[in-house]
């Protein structure tokens, strides 16, 4: 597969450039800081001083003109949180634009994983961003580490520092979480969740976390939320190697390397290798012990490649590989005896998507996508024998698609998309019965903007519906509707207020797990349904170098047919539909932005009811299991000149971990920090980063028996040439 991948390459990078059209004017926007594209920045061609069109840029930060040479033409860019340029048109070559960005607007981002790209604040429903610049000052070194400081979301981690961490939206199962790589599904068939631990932040661009039922667009299993994860393309040509070392034997490198040409298209590649010997000391019983054979090596490879063939005509292709081998240390109840000696978790991840986006009559696109994934997962323990032999799991589920979009983008009143997605799903195991499943999926969702009470006055009717008929449960429909009115520049201080609502049918699809397990699988499963509801509001002001933010909102989420597995009079666990849970709760967020963005605090709390529903058992009425009440976040970022910092705390309430709340585990604060130099040297860019985690010690489990790793140093270093 690797041969293969440097071959396509290769061939693809000296391929004949292909033409522009002598009459065109085309060019490139990118941030002039980060060398990210700039997507949706509004472009005026303007003709002896009139306006003569506009284009929008797309997701790689192209735009096109199909007009006739002129003695004075000119372009007007300008996009929110840049600065406005007009400069003059160059017709021949394709002109690259650097944006300042303007650090005095409001820092309103575009989101994808919504189909339509939008801004945050413009959709109908709570949402919350990581940004690139929150991302440099983040803590850790995978999507978990950044995920624990978002509003509503809980981790369970098992394991050493390597093992498995799930994620889970507002009070929602692990399974309850759609895991986007820029807009395509990458969750495991086999048991329906990803694994926090095995994308690095080093390939992060954005992180979009959509906090209520959204399988009206994306399908199966966004039940509670999804989440999706933009990766890193650097449009500047240019290298950057970075080097950790850390306590318990960590160690990382990491690096990548970009390529533009305006014929050949965009080149990137990203790589990283990490590894810990993960022997952390904690406490049991009131004893100092230290954790034993939960050492971990990844390392991951993402390869980019864009250009544009033909005018209105993009193509974009991607390749994540992902090996990891993971010590699998079993519960501190068993002690550190030979007894976990041997156990190792080995993955294998490989996926795909290939984007091929036609644009035509100036706002309409026809986009098809192509993607594919492949997992060969590994467990052996030597010390585990069943039926006179050891114990060495295998499984290897994949999965291949590919998705028809037709979008209308109109500045007015309508934008909608509409288009066809099919995924077929297989495995290969040594305790899943072998099995395909097909999945045909049509869908539809539409913004509205009715021209209501002026321009200060906004109103947005979201309407989205979608059918998924899987080849071995039936079909399965997702009808959505949300409302957004807001309103700005009120009384000309730079105030907006918005408020939002939204109402949905969402559904779970039974895993391969859940079905086809060879000692209890049930192929008579239905899916899992769920009615959820959210309504909340946000009032945010610029003025001057200060900008602030407030956002509350209320929620529930109503699960029915929950799968449930459980031992039956022959002592074999088996799924059933047997549960219902409530869900219902509030969150609320405030951001404050001083000094022209040098200093940023943010703080968010949530408070979550996730109760079953079982008249007449002793776990009526009872919190779910791990499933925090109570838990809050606050972080601070500040920059000047060359100097970075960061620090966050992390409150999480206690959670129960049986049915009948009759024990559970403490609460627990976590406080992790940051401090970076940046600096240049020779014309190279340097930075120097000393990251310390949980510096205050805590001892603390998010799954019973599973101690969450102590206190440790990182010391980083970056430069870029």
């Amino acid at each position: 597969m690797k041969n293969v991948t440097i071959i396509f390459l290769w061939i693809a990078f000296f391929l004949p450039p292909w033409t522009v059209q002598a009459d065109a004017v085309s060019g490139r926007l990118v941030d002039a800081q980060t060398g990210r594209p700039v997507i949706s920045a509004e472009i005026r061609f303007h003709l002896d001083q009139s306006l003569s069109e506009y284009r929008v840029s797309d997701d790689q930060g192209r735009f096109f003109f199909a007009i006739e040479k002129s003695i004075a033409c000119s372009l007007t860019i300008c996009h929110i949180g840049y600065k406005t340029v007009t400069l003059p048109v160059d017709y021949s070559t394709t002109m690259r634009v650097c944006l300042q960005p303007n650090l005095l607007e409001s820092p309103t981002l575009l989101v994808t994983g919504s189909r339509l790209p939008m801004f945050a604040n413009d959709i109908a429903g709570s949402i919350s961003l990581i940004t690139s610049e929150d991302l440099a000052h983040a803590t850790g070194s995978s999507l978990s580490d950044v995920m624990r400081g978002v509003g509503g979301m809980t981790q369970r981690a098992y394991g050493g520092p390597g093992g498995l961490r799930a994620l889970s939206i507002r009070g929602g199962a692990t399974h309850h979480t759609v895991v986007l790589l820029d807009g395509v599904r990458i969750n495991s068939d086999q048991n329906g969740i990803l694994d926090g631990n095995i994308l690095p932040l080093s390939i992060i661009r954005q992180i979009e976390v959509y906090k209520s039922g959204n399988s009206a667009v994306h399908g199966a299993d966004a039940v509670s939320g999804v989440i999706n994860i933009s990766t890193e393309q650097h449009q500047i040509p240019g290298f950057r190697i970075a080097a950790s070392v850390g306590s318990f034997g960590y160690r990382d490198i990491s690096g990548s390397a970009s390529q533009s040409h305006d014929s050949f298209g965009d080149l990137s590649m990203i790589f990283s290798d990490e590894r810990s010997d993960g022997d952390f000391p904690y406490r049991y019983r009131g004893k100092e012990q230290k954790r034993t054979h939960a050492d971990y090596h990844r390392q991951n490879l993402l390869v980019k490649y864009s250009v544009n063939p033909f005018q209105n005509l993009s193509l974009k292709w991607q390749t994540l590989y992902h090996q990891s081998d993971v010590g699998a240390p079993r519960q501190i109840s068993q002690g550190e005896s030979s007894a976990s000696q041997g156990a190792r978790q080995h993955d294998e991840n490989l996926f795909g998507q290939c984007v091929v986006t036609y644009l035509f009559h100036k706002k309409h696109s026809l986009e098809l996508t192509l993607f594919g994934q492949s997992d060969d997962q590994k467990y052996n323990d030597p010390n585990i024998v069943i039926n006179g032999e050891v114990l060495d799991s295998r499984h290897e589920p994949s999965s291949a698609g590919g998705r028809v979009d037709f979008q209308a983008k109109n500045r007015g009143i309508h934008s909608f998309d509409m288009g066809y997605e099919f995924r077929i799903g297989k495995i290969r195991s040594t305790d899943v019965r072998g099995t395909i499943r097909g999945r045909h999926s049509f869908f539809f969702l539409d913004v509205i903007r009715p021209q209501i009470g002026g321009e200060s006055a906004r109103v947005s009717l979201q309407p989205a519906f979608r059918i998924d008929h899987f080849s071995d449960f039936g079909a399965q429909y997702s009808p959505k509707i949300g409302i957004l009115v807001s309103i700005g520049s009120i009384m000309d201080r730079a105030l907006s207020i918005s408020s939002y609502a939204n109402v949905g049918r969402n559904f779970r699809a039974p895993t391969f797990n859940d079905m086809y397990w060879r000692e209890g699988g049930n192929p008579e499963l239905d899916p899992e349904q769920a009615l959820h509801a959210e309504a909340g509001a946000l009032v945010s002001q610029s003025h001057g170098a200060i900008r602030w933010e407030i956002k509350a909102s209320t929620f529930l989420n109503h699960i029915k047919n929950q799968i449930i597995w459980q031992p039956n009079s022959d002592g074999i666990w088996r799924p059933q539909n047997l549960s219902e849970v409530h869900i219902h709760g509030w969150e609320s967020d405030v951001t404050l932005i001083l000094f022209h963005n040098r200093l940023k605090l943010n703080g968010n709390c949530s408070r979550v009811l996730s109760r079953h529903h079982a008249p007449g058992q002793h776990t009526h009425n009872q919190q779910s299991p791990y499933i925090p009440e109570t838990s809050c976040n606050f972080s601070l970022q500040a920059k000047q000149k060359g100097w970075r910092g960061s620090v966050s705390i992390h409150y999480e309430g206690q959670r129960y971990i049986t049915l009948n709340n009759s024990s559970y585990l403490p609460d627990y604060y976590r406080v992790d920090g940051q401090i970076g130099y940046r600096f240049l040297w020779k014309n190279y860019k340097q930075t120097v980063e000393i990251e310390a985690l949980n510096v205050t010690d805590a001892r603390y489990e998010t799954i019973k028996y599973f101690p969450a790793v102590s206190r440790e140093y990182r010391l980083r270093f970056v430069i870029s040439f």
